[in-house]
């Protein structure tokens, strides 16, 4: 079941390599509208080359395939995912 926005639950931003099998955590949004945000922090520039959002059944809300470069200058594609996480009241 997809979840919403509310006080427990955050965003979680991801880079997947499915090539690799490796998915590494790049950040987290409090928001849908945060994450853009999120993602120019991380890459500072990409190009979107596909986006997909997610069924009802996942928790995921979208998947893009973006293009963009890493500190050296040198272009990769990599699979961003964002995932509802929902946090620990401690009880």
């Amino acid at each position: 079941m997809k979840r919403t926005e509310g006080m427990n639950n955050v965003l979680v931003i991801t880079e997947y390599f499915p090539e690799r099998g490796e998915v590494i955590p790049i950040g987290v949004s409090d928001s849908l509208e945060n994450v853009d945000r999120v993602l120019m922090t991380y890459y500072h520039d990409y190009t979107e080359l596909s986006h997909e959002d997610s069924s009802d059944e996942l928790c995921y809300e979208w998947v893009k395939k973006i293009k963009t470069s890493d500190i050296l200058g040198n272009m990769y594609e990599v699979t961003v995912m964002v995932e509802w996480f929902s946090m620990n009241n401690g009880v």
